[in-house]
């Protein structure tokens, strides 16, 4: 399996939104704190969605409280409005 990684620096704050249409499949939205050690490897919040061509992406390092998913809902891509924006970085 291949696997290709890109990590996007973005400001604290900005919407973030799937970048394709796809279901959420795994949802991590309750760490409040934040570092650079190993010891927050495990500890970020993130999004996992399973797109609709069978690829999966992660948006992670999202703030404590600002994920608007759960567990099989269908993201639409692009969503960035301040009422329909799936998560926060």
């Amino acid at each position: 399996m291949m696997s290709i990684v890109v990590d996007i620096g973005m400001k604290v704050g900005t919407y973030i939104a799937a970048a394709r249409p796809g279901t959420v499949v795994s949802v991590k939205k309750d760490y409040h704190m934040r570092g650079t050690s190993n010891y927050f490897l495990d500890k970020a919040n993130y999004v996992m969605v399973m797109h609709d061509d069978g690829t999966y992406a992660t948006y992670a390092h999202i703030l404590l409280g600002t994920a608007m998913v759960v567990m099989s809902w269908h993201a639409q891509a692009h969503q960035v409005s301040q009422r329909d924006h799936i998560f926060t970085l």
